[in-house]
């Protein structure tokens, strides 16, 4: 918001840079920039749900969830993105949150990961759009490696049950 409104959207560069390997700074600022309002506000609602959710069985889902989503995105970005744009945005994170909740269900097979998992894919199964290319304008490179992040850091997690249970 105040990149937007007092700098005039100045910062928007720091954002990651595919292909420049000296500005690693980029993974740092992204999250935080945004190119309007809406695209803040989707991102916002989903790092709202998709966070909340994360954190019912802990805070290791979120840490998990986060650095793998963190950094498949930074990699995706950086081998996949056009180089001299530059990527900005949340997304990337929203995107490694959701798969790492629905493949959660997969890893630890307990009643509540499926409950979430088909949650996931009832009311936002149509994210799944996002991670191929399309708009020009969308880092589709940010959501596939947030994405494949998520999964990977879903699989990583220490609370592993390979039985079906009820919690």
């Amino acid at each position: 918001m105040v990149d937007q409104s007092l700098l005039n959207r100045q910062l928007d560069g720091l954002g990651l840079q595919p292909g420049n390997w000296n500005h690693w700074e980029g993974i740092l600022f992204m999250p935080f920039l945004h190119i309007d309002f809406y695209h803040l506000l989707n991102n916002s609602i989903g790092l709202a749900i998709f966070g909340t959710l994360l954190i019912t069985r802990g805070w290791d889902d979120l840490y998990y969830a986060s650095i793998g989503a963190i950094l498949g995105c930074s990699l995706a970005v950086m081998l996949l993105g056009k180089p001299g744009s530059v990527h900005i945005g949340a997304s990337g994170l929203v995107f490694g949150w959701w798969s790492f909740l629905i493949a959660r269900a997969f890893y630890q097979r307990n009643f509540q990961s499926a409950l979430i998992a088909v949650s996931m894919i009832v009311f936002f199964g149509g994210m799944i759009y996002g991670i191929l290319p399309g708009e020009k304008s969308i880092s589709w490179q940010g959501h596939l490696g947030g994405a494949i992040g998520g999964i990977i850091g879903s699989r990583l997690t220490k609370k592993k049950s390979r039985r079906w249970t009820i919690t």
